[in-house]
């Protein structure tokens, strides 16, 4: 019995460091290629290289505005790269990713809302440029209302690691997104001033929106109630 339990307890520590081995090979050929600099811990980065986002096999990413509709000051042009960027990282992992415009063209929200529906993804972000801060709205479809929480939760709690909590709010106000979209999903905004060609602030970023999602789900800060529609 003695000898059989060190037979399996050598067996599981091969499989530990094999595993291991191969999440920092993959990651260092990952920053090598991309040029990405990992700031996170070793085992949010092994997450993100080599596990499949669990139940998310197709997201929608929503760059805002475009075309005639610029947006903020260079928002468009940021928030398209941005999302990009992500597709890349997620479609890497084995997610479907279908961006709602791929160039500058302009899109209604009622058409955003339109092609959501049809391609009926696991999850859906909208990206945007803000004034000063992070911004973090969840959809409100009572459907999607708890997992919708807690994504913005993970999300708000990563990015104000990254980038303080001062940076980040919570908003909770109508939008138009957020009100239509039948998908679990969240409105980004980030800040207008986000050096977004400084590599370690785009990784950072980058990190925080990927492994709110791969990192496993906390408890809802903010249970749903009927009373607060939260």
């Amino acid at each position: 019995m003695k000898k059989l339990f060190s037979i399996s307890f050598l067996s599981l520590l091969l499989i530990a460091v094999t595993t291991a081995y191969a999440a920092t090979s993959s990651r260092r050929a990952l920053q090598e290629e991309k040029g990405w600099q990992f700031s996170g811990p070793v085992r949010s980065a092994e997450k993100m290289m080599i596990e499949k986002i669990a139940g998310i096999d197709k997201l929608v990413i929503d760059p805002g505005h475009g075309g005639y509709d610029p947006g903020l000051p260079g928002e468009k042009e940021l928030v398209l790269e941005l999302a990009r960027r992500l597709e890349e990282v997620f479609t890497q992992k084995g997610t479907e990713v279908v961006l709602t415009r791929t160039s500058n063209r302009y899109l209604t929200l009622p058409e955003r809302v339109e092609l959501v529906i049809k391609e009926n993804p696991n999850l859906f972000i909208s990206l945007h440029v803000g004034r000063r801060f992070f911004s973090v709205f969840n959809m409100t479809s009572k459907e999607v209302l708890i997992d919708s929480i807690r994504i913005k939760n993970r999300i708000i709690d990563a990015l104000s690691t990254s980038f303080g909590a001062d940076k980040v709010l919570d908003r909770r106000f109508p939008v138009y997104l957020a009100d239509n979209i039948p998908t679990p999903g969240v409105v980004l905004e980030v800040p207008s001033d986000i050096d977004f060609t400084d590599a370690e602030t785009r990784s950072a970023l980058l990190q925080a929106i990927v492994f709110s999602i791969t990192e496993n789900e906390p408890e809802l800060s903010l249970p749903y109630t009927e009373e607060t529609g939260y």
